[in-house]
């Protein structure tokens, strides 16, 4: 069965496909182990090179920018000549670059790597991930099991970075950490062999990339689960951070109480991606009634956020955080997937127009430190636990009707 989109995925799937979705499905899970490391461990950073906070910040801020113009136009360009060479590619230029990170000694050189640094994760793991959607039957499924592996990254990475730290090796030892997985990564690709890209010529003849995009911006279904794969943002690292400094300056938990509090949150969120991963039920409304699940899961985040900001003690406060984590860890595999089924086999294309919300992320981040700023903690967190009200409001009305999903739809 063919769409304007290209061929609709076969069912089953074989061994060397099997293989090669679970090494793809680990970049998730060392992407944001490596991405703890210029984060996690920038003081260590700034004691090294005697940056200062100013300094530091413009480094990310060009790094952002960075991904910002690079990766999309290049991830389209990688669509018409296959993915594996640019992931190959990136993991090469990943590899050089967090080396080189180790032995960098000025800041010339720290913001030419770190402008290298993110374009190159981004086409890596985001290919990746366009290439493992691709494959599936099931978007969502898949996307679930990225975001549970994505997840144990968040716990592994800083664990790792404090264990290095606590060592005193210093930045560079977690430079050259970096490289290793990177390097590691890299290894385990190269002897994975890929099949033929959808614009590719041995997959048949295509529309073009540019025509595709041109179809995928007027199509209002994939719009909306844009939008709605973009709001779970406000409840991840932004929501961990201002939760962060509201249970150690108004709730006066310990920096260790904190520590255990938000640990317990992204335990409840890994818990609740094996359940949405594995309970039949869950899977079938994830993928029948997708809406109607996440609305539910609104309220639920909505009813923890509340119990959040109302708590007393930092246990209870750390209770409503586990209820949003519980609620809203399916937020975004659930969104993202919708997004992706509405061009199937397309996943490059959605991945290139889901990222122009990237500019967003940043300004909602400048806004809510800016009324924590102003009216204090409690009210930063306050506009964070909008997220799903705006969730729900981005639900309701009337919806196109969206593509069907192919019949014995399922992934193994």
């Amino acid at each position: 069965m063919r769409t304007k989109w290209g061929r609709t995925p076969a069912v089953g799937v074989s061994r060397k496909v099997v293989r090669r979705r679970g090494i793809l499905l680990g970049y998730g899970l060392v992407d944001e182990v490596v991405t703890a490391i210029p984060v996690i461990g920038a003081p260590l950073l700034r004691a090294a090179l005697s940056l200062s906070y100013a300094q530091l910040g413009f480094l990310f801020a060009v790094a952002a920018l960075s991904g910002f113009l690079f990766e999309p136009a290049l991830s389209l360009w990688s669509d018409r000549h296959g993915q594996r060479g640019w992931i190959l590619g990136a993991l090469g230029a990943l590899t050089v670059c967090f080396a080189a990170l180790g032995l960098a000694d000025t800041y010339g050189e720290l913001l030419v790597l770190f402008a290298v640094y993110y374009p190159a994760v981004g086409i890596a793991v985001g290919l990746a991930q366009a290439v493992v959607v691709n494959e599936a039957d099931d978007a969502t499924s898949i996307m679930t099991r990225w975001t549970l592996l994505a997840g144990i990254g968040d716990l592994v990475g800083p664990l790792a970075i404090s264990a290095v730290a606590a060592s005193h090796y210093g930045w560079r030892m977690l430079a050259w950490l970096g490289a290793a997985l990177w390097a590691a990564l890299l290894v385990a690709t190269v002897r994975v062999p890929f099949a033929p890209g959808p614009s590719s010529p041995r997959a048949g003849r295509r529309p073009g990339t540019w025509m595709l995009v041109r179809e995928a911006l007027a199509t209002p279904t994939l719009w909306r689960w844009a939008i709605l794969a973009w709001i779970p943002t406000m409840i991840d690292e932004l929501l961990l951070a201002f939760a962060a400094l509201y249970l150690h300056g108004v709730r006066h938990a310990s920096e260790a109480e904190v520590g255990l509090l938000i640990t317990g949150t992204l335990v409840a969120a890994m818990a609740a991606l094996a359940l949405l991963d594995r309970v039949t039920v869950l899977r079938a409304m994830a993928e029948q009634k997708p809406r109607r699940l996440l609305a539910l899961m609104a309220l639920g985040v909505l009813f923890g956020m509340v119990g959040f900001l109302t708590a007393t003690t930092p246990i209870a406060a750390g209770a409503g955080l586990a209820v949003v984590g519980l609620f809203g860890a399916g937020w975004y595999p659930i969104a993202q997937g919708r997004t992706f089924a509405q061009a199937p086999g397309r996943a490059v294309v959605v991945r290139a127009i889901t990222s122009l919300g990237a500019p967003l992320e940043a300004l909602l981040a400048a806004g809510v430190g800016l009324v924590a700023q102003r009216w204090g903690l409690a009210a930063g967190v306050a506009c964070i636990a909008t997220a799903p009200l705006l969730l729900l409001a981005a639900l309701a009305g009337r919806w196109p009707a969206e593509r069907p999903t192919p019949a014995g739809a399922g992934s193994p």
